[in-house]
């Protein structure tokens, strides 16, 4: 397990960066980030990836996932042909190379954390886009594929995000029914990496994938 680090003040847009190279040939720009929700049972079902599709995911896959997280849906075709187990794949032959970390990032003074699983390379590209989405930046000047929730998910009980749920929600629906939809982690799809605000997901991914030991830092 890494040190847990805390970004400096100034957040660059890193998927800018990408593109230009700053961080390697092996990282590009960010897109498509599959949001993961509690475990339900299946990690898939028959509408997650479309209608009776499955993303690509072998029956073995969902079983070994399906205790530790579920795919949210995510309504666009990219992320139905293949793109997740193909992720899955780039994470567990880096790991398996013993080029996989796992680390923590602390994202504000009130303590605020996300924890990753990526590889050496990929480290410092990750921590900066973790870091750029929880600043809610990237609503202006940049947007993923589809809404990422990592804000929304760490800010759950912060009056701001409060008021902006209350919006949302229904009539009979409590605050922590609300809370049961909103993701806790995330696997993004063009690099091949996972973050999580959720530390007992993050550690069950640790040990799926033999990285860190899968014990986060306090």
């Amino acid at each position: 397990m890494t040190q847990a680090t805390k970004p400096g003040k100034s957040i660059e847009n890193p998927m800018d960066k990408a593109r230009n190279g700053a961080y390697g040939a092996s990282v590009t720009s960010s897109w498509l980030i599959q949001r993961l929700e509690i475990p339900r049972g299946r990690a898939v079902t028959p509408f997650t990836f479309g209608a009776g599709g499955s993303g690509g995911l072998s029956k073995e896959a969902i079983d070994l996932v399906s205790p530790i997280f579920s795919f949210a849906y995510m309504g666009a075709a990219e992320y139905e042909f293949g793109s997740v187990p193909k992720a899955l794949n780039t994470i567990a032959k880096y790991c398996g190379t013993g080029s996989g970390i796992a680390g923590e990032l602390i994202l504000d003074d009130e303590g605020r954390k996300v924890y990753y699983i990526c590889s050496k390379e990929q480290q410092p590209y990750v921590e900066e886009l973790i870091s750029y989405l929880y600043s809610g930046k990237h609503d202006g000047a940049y947007r993923m594929r589809d809404w990422v929730g990592l804000r929304e998910t760490l800010r759950y009980d912060s009056p701001d995000q409060l008021k902006l749920r209350k919006a949302y929600m229904t009539e009979n629906e409590t605050f922590e029914a609300a809370k049961r939809h909103l993701p806790l982690g995330w696997l993004e799809l063009n690099n091949g990496f996972f973050f999580f605000a959720d530390r007992e997901m993050f550690e069950k991914s640790c040990r799926l994938f033999g990285v860190g030991g899968g014990q986060a830092k306090a």
